[in-house]
């Protein structure tokens, strides 16, 4: 089942790409950028020598609903995380603007912080939970390079 799920929003995502992305929204989009500059509505700077730049544009789709929500955005994150993947790429494939979604947390966080309220989701925050973190990640690798000794030892190296 779940393998037809992924070959169906595959080909969505192809039609979504190739014909509604490319083929209409960027015409239509043109169009209308031409159309009013003609009418006098948009001034442009430097549109009679190149229009290219402003005839560019970026469409984003509704994103498609998550077949196992747990294990799509744990694996999306392990993408990110291993360079695989942008945050910027992420967000797009759900339909969002990185810019729009940085400003909207950038808003939360310090309305959040304002009223003395502190949430995981703020990294600039200190937060008890990722101190703890660190922590073990710091005993880990004492414990490991300890263990690289022991068995060096061992070996009479």
């Amino acid at each position: 089942m779940r393998t037809s799920i992924i070959q169906f929003r595959r080909h969505v995502k192809q039609w979504r790409e190739h014909i509604i992305a490319f083929q209409f929204n960027r015409v239509v989009w043109e169009r209308f950028v031409e159309m009013s500059v003609l009418a006098g509505c948009l001034n442009l700077p430097g549109w009679e020598e190149n229009p290219l730049p402003w005839l560019q544009c970026e469409s984003f789709a509704p994103p498609l609903e998550m077949i196992d929500p747990i294990k799509d955005i744990s694996a999306e994150k392990e993408e990110i995380r291993a360079g695989l993947k942008t945050r910027r790429m992420a967000l797009a494939e759900r339909g969002f603007d990185i810019d729009s979604i940085h400003a909207e947390l950038e808003e939360e966080h310090t309305d959040a912080r304002a009223r003395g309220l502190s949430f995981d989701t703020d990294m600039a925050a200190p937060s008890g939970e990722n101190q703890a973190i660190d922590d073990e990640d710091s005993d880990s690798s004492e414990s490991y390079e300890s263990n690289q000794d022991s068995k060096a030892h061992k070996n009479g190296e």
